[in-house]
Protein backbone atom coordinates (compact mmCIF):
# COMPACT_ATOMS: atom_id res chain seq x y z
CA UNK A 1 0.00 0.00 0.00
CA UNK A 2 2.81 2.41 0.82
CA UNK A 3 4.44 1.70 -2.54
CA UNK A 4 1.18 2.82 -4.17
CA UNK A 5 1.02 6.14 -2.30
CA UNK A 6 -1.07 5.17 0.73
CA UNK A 7 -0.31 5.97 4.33
CA UNK A 8 -0.65 2.79 6.41
CA UNK A 9 -1.00 2.35 10.16
CA UNK A 10 -1.52 -0.96 11.94
CA UNK A 11 -3.66 -1.10 15.06
CA UNK A 12 -2.53 -3.74 17.60
CA UNK A 13 -4.81 -6.20 19.38
CA UNK A 14 -5.92 -4.75 22.72
CA UNK A 15 -6.00 -8.09 24.57
CA UNK A 16 -2.41 -8.82 23.55
CA UNK A 17 -1.39 -5.44 24.98
CA UNK A 18 -2.88 -6.42 28.33
CA UNK A 19 -1.15 -9.81 28.32
CA UNK A 20 2.22 -8.45 27.20
CA UNK A 21 2.15 -5.79 29.93
CA UNK A 22 1.56 -7.98 32.95
CA UNK A 23 -2.03 -9.25 32.97
CA UNK A 24 -1.96 -13.02 33.50
CA UNK A 25 -4.53 -15.40 32.04
CA UNK A 26 -5.59 -16.42 35.55
CA UNK A 27 -7.00 -12.91 36.00
CA UNK A 28 -10.00 -14.08 33.99
CA UNK A 29 -11.08 -16.45 36.76
CA UNK A 30 -9.66 -14.51 39.71
CA UNK A 31 -13.01 -13.10 40.90
CA UNK A 32 -16.61 -13.49 39.82
CA UNK A 33 -17.36 -11.36 36.76
CA UNK A 34 -13.70 -10.69 35.97
CA UNK A 35 -14.06 -11.99 32.40
CA UNK A 36 -16.73 -9.35 31.73
CA UNK A 37 -14.48 -6.63 33.16
CA UNK A 38 -11.63 -7.74 30.92
CA UNK A 39 -13.79 -7.82 27.77
CA UNK A 40 -15.24 -4.40 28.61
CA UNK A 41 -11.71 -3.06 29.08
CA UNK A 42 -10.53 -4.64 25.82
CA UNK A 43 -13.38 -2.93 23.99
CA UNK A 44 -12.51 0.45 25.53
CA UNK A 45 -8.88 0.04 24.52
CA UNK A 46 -9.70 -1.16 21.01
CA UNK A 47 -12.07 1.74 20.35
CA UNK A 48 -9.51 4.21 21.68
CA UNK A 49 -6.70 2.80 19.56
CA UNK A 50 -8.76 2.60 16.37
CA UNK A 51 -10.24 6.08 16.75
CA UNK A 52 -6.88 7.64 17.61
CA UNK A 53 -5.04 6.04 14.69
CA UNK A 54 -7.84 6.96 12.29
CA UNK A 55 -7.67 10.57 13.49
CA UNK A 56 -3.94 10.67 12.78
CA UNK A 57 -4.42 9.18 9.31
CA UNK A 58 -7.14 11.66 8.39
CA UNK A 59 -5.03 14.58 9.63
CA UNK A 60 -2.21 13.44 7.33
CA UNK A 61 -4.38 14.40 4.38
CA UNK A 62 -3.39 11.52 2.11
CA UNK A 63 -5.14 8.29 1.15
CA UNK A 64 -4.78 6.02 4.16
CA UNK A 65 -5.38 2.45 5.26
CA UNK A 66 -5.86 1.39 8.87
CA UNK A 67 -5.23 -2.33 9.41
CA UNK A 68 -6.69 -3.58 12.69
CA UNK A 69 -5.51 -6.79 14.33
CA UNK A 70 -8.87 -7.95 15.68
CA UNK A 71 -12.12 -6.02 15.75
CA UNK A 72 -14.81 -5.22 18.29
CA UNK A 73 -17.07 -8.14 17.37
CA UNK A 74 -14.34 -10.64 18.23
CA UNK A 75 -15.15 -10.28 21.92
CA UNK A 76 -18.50 -12.00 21.39
CA UNK A 77 -16.68 -15.24 20.52
CA UNK A 78 -15.10 -15.36 23.98
CA UNK A 79 -18.21 -14.67 26.06
CA UNK A 80 -21.50 -16.47 26.68
CA UNK A 81 -24.31 -14.92 24.65
CA UNK A 82 -26.07 -13.53 27.72
CA UNK A 83 -22.85 -11.89 28.94
CA UNK A 84 -22.27 -10.32 25.53
CA UNK A 85 -25.84 -8.98 25.45
CA UNK A 86 -25.40 -7.58 28.96
CA UNK A 87 -22.21 -5.84 27.85
CA UNK A 88 -24.05 -4.33 24.87
CA UNK A 89 -26.77 -2.98 27.16
CA UNK A 90 -24.16 -1.55 29.53
CA UNK A 91 -22.54 0.28 26.64
CA UNK A 92 -25.93 1.43 25.31
CA UNK A 93 -25.42 -0.39 22.00
CA UNK A 94 -28.81 -1.29 20.56
CA UNK A 95 -27.58 -3.06 17.42
CA UNK A 96 -24.28 -4.87 16.80
CA UNK A 97 -24.14 -3.39 13.30
CA UNK A 98 -22.63 -0.35 15.05
CA UNK A 99 -19.62 -2.52 15.94
CA UNK A 100 -19.55 -4.46 12.69
CA UNK A 101 -20.17 -2.71 9.37
CA UNK A 102 -20.53 0.60 11.20
CA UNK A 103 -16.79 0.71 11.90
CA UNK A 104 -15.03 -1.51 9.37
CA UNK A 105 -15.01 -1.26 5.57
CA UNK A 106 -13.99 -4.90 5.29
CA UNK A 107 -13.32 -7.88 7.53
CA UNK A 108 -10.58 -10.33 6.58
CA UNK A 109 -10.71 -13.60 8.48
CA UNK A 110 -7.48 -15.57 8.23
CA UNK A 111 -8.30 -19.18 9.06
CA UNK A 112 -6.01 -20.59 11.74
CA UNK A 113 -3.17 -22.81 10.61
CA UNK A 114 -4.69 -25.44 12.91
CA UNK A 115 -7.29 -25.99 10.17
CA UNK A 116 -5.69 -27.16 6.97
CA UNK A 117 -2.06 -26.38 7.80
CA UNK A 118 -1.66 -28.14 11.13
CA UNK A 119 2.06 -28.75 10.67
CA UNK A 120 2.65 -25.00 10.85
CA UNK A 121 0.49 -24.29 13.90
CA UNK A 122 2.61 -22.99 16.78
CA UNK A 123 2.30 -21.04 20.03
CA UNK A 124 5.82 -19.66 19.86
CA UNK A 125 5.08 -16.50 17.85
CA UNK A 126 2.34 -15.07 20.09
CA UNK A 127 2.57 -14.80 23.89
CA UNK A 128 -1.21 -14.27 24.09
CA UNK A 129 -1.96 -17.61 22.38
CA UNK A 130 -2.34 -20.74 24.50
CA UNK A 131 -4.87 -22.82 22.56
CA UNK A 132 -4.45 -26.41 21.52
CA UNK A 133 -5.12 -27.06 17.82
CA UNK A 134 -8.59 -28.38 18.70
CA UNK A 135 -9.47 -25.28 20.72
CA UNK A 136 -7.92 -23.04 18.05
CA UNK A 137 -10.27 -24.51 15.44
CA UNK A 138 -13.27 -24.03 17.72
CA UNK A 139 -12.42 -20.41 18.51
CA UNK A 140 -11.62 -19.73 14.87
CA UNK A 141 -15.09 -20.86 13.86
CA UNK A 142 -16.75 -18.84 16.63
CA UNK A 143 -14.80 -15.73 15.66
CA UNK A 144 -15.73 -16.15 12.03
CA UNK A 145 -19.41 -16.48 12.95
CA UNK A 146 -19.21 -13.27 15.00
CA UNK A 147 -18.77 -11.32 11.75
CA UNK A 148 -21.55 -12.97 9.77
CA UNK A 149 -23.68 -10.14 8.41
CA UNK A 150 -20.84 -7.85 7.35
CA UNK A 151 -21.31 -7.29 3.61
CA UNK A 152 -17.59 -7.43 2.94
CA UNK A 153 -16.47 -10.43 5.02
CA UNK A 154 -13.67 -12.32 3.26
CA UNK A 155 -12.42 -15.73 4.38
CA UNK A 156 -8.81 -16.68 3.62
CA UNK A 157 -8.36 -20.40 4.15
CA UNK A 158 -5.24 -22.58 3.96
CA UNK A 159 -5.94 -24.08 0.54
CA UNK A 160 -2.70 -22.47 -0.67
CA UNK A 161 0.72 -22.02 0.91
CA UNK A 162 1.28 -19.09 3.26
CA UNK A 163 2.86 -16.80 0.66
CA UNK A 164 -0.10 -17.24 -1.68
CA UNK A 165 -2.47 -16.70 1.24
CA UNK A 166 -0.82 -13.35 1.88
CA UNK A 167 -0.96 -12.50 -1.81
CA UNK A 168 -4.70 -13.14 -1.84
CA UNK A 169 -5.06 -10.67 1.03
CA UNK A 170 -2.96 -8.07 -0.80
CA UNK A 171 -5.08 -8.45 -3.93
CA UNK A 172 -8.35 -8.11 -2.02
CA UNK A 173 -7.02 -5.01 -0.28
CA UNK A 174 -5.96 -3.52 -3.60
CA UNK A 175 -9.48 -4.01 -4.94
CA UNK A 176 -10.94 -2.47 -1.78
CA UNK A 177 -8.99 0.79 -2.19
CA UNK A 178 -9.44 0.97 -5.97
CA UNK A 179 -6.06 -0.33 -7.15
CA UNK A 180 -5.62 -2.83 -9.99
CA UNK A 181 -5.63 -6.45 -8.85
CA UNK A 182 -5.13 -9.75 -10.64
CA UNK A 183 -7.77 -11.65 -8.70
CA UNK A 184 -11.29 -11.15 -10.00
CA UNK A 185 -14.18 -12.20 -7.78
CA UNK A 186 -17.82 -11.22 -7.90
CA UNK A 187 -20.47 -11.58 -5.25
CA UNK A 188 -23.08 -14.19 -6.12
CA UNK A 189 -26.73 -13.52 -5.31
CA UNK A 190 -29.68 -15.89 -5.64
CA UNK A 191 -33.32 -15.11 -6.36
CA UNK A 192 -35.41 -17.47 -4.23
CA UNK A 193 -38.78 -18.77 -5.35
CA UNK A 194 -40.18 -18.34 -1.84
CA UNK A 195 -39.26 -16.77 1.45
CA UNK A 196 -37.22 -19.36 3.40
CA UNK A 197 -38.50 -20.69 6.69
CA UNK A 198 -35.76 -19.78 9.15
CA UNK A 199 -37.03 -22.41 11.58
CA UNK A 200 -35.86 -25.05 9.10
CA UNK A 201 -32.27 -23.84 9.14
CA UNK A 202 -29.82 -26.21 10.87
CA UNK A 203 -28.56 -24.87 14.18
CA UNK A 204 -24.96 -24.80 12.94
CA UNK A 205 -25.84 -22.53 9.98
CA UNK A 206 -25.42 -18.91 11.00
CA UNK A 207 -27.36 -16.23 9.17
CA UNK A 208 -28.29 -12.57 9.33
CA UNK A 209 -31.54 -10.97 8.18
CA UNK A 210 -31.22 -7.38 6.98
CA UNK A 211 -32.70 -4.91 4.51
CA UNK A 212 -30.69 -3.50 1.62
CA UNK A 213 -31.52 -0.08 0.22
CA UNK A 214 -30.10 0.96 -3.15
CA UNK A 215 -30.24 4.55 -4.34
CA UNK A 216 -29.91 5.12 -8.08
CA UNK A 217 -29.04 8.54 -9.53
CA UNK A 218 -30.51 9.19 -12.98
CA UNK A 219 -28.29 11.53 -14.95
Amino acid sequence: MRERGFEVITCPEAFSLLISNGMAFDYLAAVDGMDNVVQDTVMDMQIGLEDSFERVLRARGKPGVLLCDRGLMDGSAYMPQESWERLMRKRDISCVSELREGRYNAVYHLVTAAEGAEQFYTLENNAARTETPELARKLDNMTREAWVGHPNLKIFDNSTDFERKMQRIVEETAKLVGLPAQMQRVTTKFLLKRVPDLAEFPEDVKYQVFDVEKVCIIC
